[in-house]
């Protein structure tokens, strides 16, 4: 009845799980936003491992009868679905925007050896510390392996997890978020299961030097335009990061400064007076960057004053901006060499 095309999302069960009845308790644990519909295939195997063909074959069967965006086809399984990301992902390079595996399966052979065939993807994976089913050690040595390979891996420790629990991940909507963010051929989006820490310094215009009698307070908005205040932990997905000083002064405060966390790097970048904060409160938008090597970085949102502070600091970069925003998701990019 419309022309949206629809993103996929292919679940890869574990060894146990072969029955329809299974696979339809599966689908209801899947958090599918409204504002961003998906269609969710759940194959069934009989096999040890899963088969790459078979699943091109159901995946050209479900492009050929649905409208599908290609650009927006994502692989998750757990267990011997698990491992199954990596080795249908390896054999079918060119069909998938993101891999998510949870507790892959170690047997009958290792998975790591496939590391090569899936580094050109974003790949978040999650283990629990207590899983006795599932090789944690080997996860950890394909994390290794990956970022030897240049890849983009988030790995998740979840901590007291044995080899359960995994509709608590399918069932959030940070964690599907993350899923839907990414889009083939475009480098990782967004960060996921990252906190801003942020230790914010106002320096004074006119001496430079620290400024400790003003207060300081940090909040997050996600894209419904809820607020959430730093003391709760949360993903940056799709999430504008606003800082409110008080007393700074009308005119707002004309100084910027470098903050960094473990994650990447926050520039103080343009300022907007006259933010509802109360008298003399300034508004500061953050713009967040990730160094992906070789000087390329991402980030949200650019100024002019940006780009030549920035070019002052780290010389020529070439930097991919996020340019187009539908339904809170992200879907085009502009190349700028500086």
């Amino acid at each position: 009845e419309n022309t949206k095309d629809y993103p996929i999302v292919i679940f890869l069960h574990g060894g146990h799980l072969s029955s329809a009845g299974e696979g339809h308790w599966l689908s209801g644990q899947f958090h599918i936003p409204d504002e961003d519909p998906y269609i969710l295939v759940i194959p069934t195997k009989k096999e040890w491992d899963w088969e790459p063909q078979k699943i091109l074959d159901l995946l050209t069967d479900v492009k050929s009868n649905m409208r599908v965006n290609e650009d927006r086809v994502y692989l998750t399984g757990l267990s011997m679905g698990g491992r199954g990301t990596f080795i249908v992902g390896s054999a079918l390079p060119d069909q998938f925007a993101a891999l998510m595996p949870l507790s892959p399966h170690h047997e009958p052979y290792s998975y790591v050896s496939l590391a090569s065939g899936v580094s050109h993807l974003p790949i978040w994976m999650s283990f629990g510390n207590i899983d006795i089913v599932s090789s944690y050690y080997m996860a950890t040595e394909m994390v290794d392996a990956l970022e030897e390979e240049g890849a983009y891996i988030d790995f998740t420790t979840l901590e007291g997890w044995g080899h359960w629990g995994w509709e608590h991940l399918y069932s959030n909507e940070w964690v599907i978020g993350w899923l839907l963010a990414q889009e083939r051929g475009t480098p990782h989006l967004y960060f996921p299961g990252i906190t801003m820490q942020l230790e914010l310094t106002l320096l004074d215009d006119e001496t430079g030097t620290p400024v400790t009698d003003k207060e300081v307070w940090i909040y997050h908005t996600n894209m419904d335009g809820q607020y959430y205040w730093p003391a709760e932990e949360l993903p940056v997905y799709d999430t504008e990061v606003d800082v409110a000083i008080d007393e700074v002064g009308s005119d707002g405060c004309s100084c910027w400064k470098l903050v960094t966390n473990e994650s990447g790097v926050v520039i103080l970048d343009t300022i907007i007076p006259g933010f509802e904060g109360g008298e003399g409160v300034s508004h500061i938008h953050l713009a967040w960057i990730e160094d992906f090597g070789d000087g390329v970085l991402l980030f949200d949102s650019v100024s002019e004053d940006f780009i030549e502070i920035y070019q002052s600091i780290y010389g020529d970069h070439v930097f991919y901006i996020e340019t187009e925003t539908v339904d809170g998701v992200i879907h085009g990019q502009t190349v700028v060499n500086l």
